[in-house]
């Protein structure tokens, strides 16, 4: 799933090609559940004229295009991406468009089905999830007491979107390894000392996917590319996730890979004690 450093990448790719300004002149489904509201009437009312697109933000791992009179939040989910296309014929895969005026189109491709393209008519709409560890509101102080509440295990707690915004499986895995901490550690018995060495691992975590653009693991067309189809590198300085049997970058003991609460969990068990 692309999670915050893929989306970001992707939203530079957008601003690199000057969509900032251009015009949507409608958005044609070709799965109705991608779209919300899933009903065709309600989009061709919102653009019975075209649309000009004001600024490309993000939230999370919500894509936005804030739209004259109202916004687009684009959700990848699982298996999303967005190409440009001019031909008029649907690509493999691609599940909605947006029709840019006078320019090539921007296809919505999803393999999975999973993903969103949502229309909200107003200009300043934002999800409604929590603090995004890229804004300058994700302090150190912010961290503290948002986890001064916390009852749950750090990894349960940490993939919560209405805690933290954007952190996926893999981002989870990475900066609690940075910190040293167990994915089963109580979040109710982490030192402070502990609280202030995740902040810092959180934020040099995504900063650094984002400087590589994102992870992109294996080859199948589900798989994370850009817009232009080229792959993040972020997969070669991973620490823990998807690294098992591998020894760990430092004391060398086998990384391993559990299921906890359905999930797939990275760690290594030498640099990241559990509690007992």
């Amino acid at each position: 799933m692309p999670e915050l450093p893929e989306v970001e990448a992707i939203r530079q790719d957008l601003i690199a090609m000057d969509l900032k300004g251009q015009e949507i002149e409608s958005v044609i489904a070709f799965n109705e559940r991608t779209l919300s509201p899933t009903e065709k009437m309600a989009w061709d009312v919102f653009f019975q004229s075209p649309r000009r697109i004001i600024s490309i933000e993000r939230k999370g791992k919500w894509l936005l295009l804030k739209l004259a009179g109202g916004t687009l939040f684009i959700h990848l989910r699982m298996s999303g991406k967005l190409r440009l296309t001019e031909s008029r014929r649907p690509m493999t895969h691609e599940r909605a468009r947006l029709v840019i005026k006078g320019g090539a189109s921007l296809s919505f491709i999803d393999p999975r089905k999973f993903g969103r393209i949502v229309l909200i008519e107003k200009e300043d709409a934002s999800p409604s999830i929590g603090i995004d560890p890229t804004e300058g509101t994700f302090t150190e102080e912010a961290l503290l007491s948002l986890l001064s509440k916390g009852q749950t295990a750090i990894k349960t707690w940490l993939l919560d979107q209405k805690k933290i915004s954007g952190l996926g499986n893999i981002y989870v895995d990475e900066a609690l390894f940075r910190a040293g901490i167990h994915p089963e550690h109580p979040v109710s018995r982490l030192s402070l000392a502990k609280k202030k060495l995740l902040y810092r691992s959180i934020v040099g975590t995504i900063q650094e996917a984002i400087k590589h653009r994102g992870t992109s693991l294996g080859t199948t067309n589900q798989n994370y590319s850009g817009i232009h189809k080229a792959r993040g590198s972020h997969q070669d300085h991973l620490f823990v996730y998807s690294r098992q049997g591998k020894p760990c970058k430092k004391c060398r003991t086998p990384i391993e890979k559990v299921r906890f609460r359905g999930r797939g969990t990275h760690f290594c068990p030498s640099c990241q004690k559990p509690v007992h």
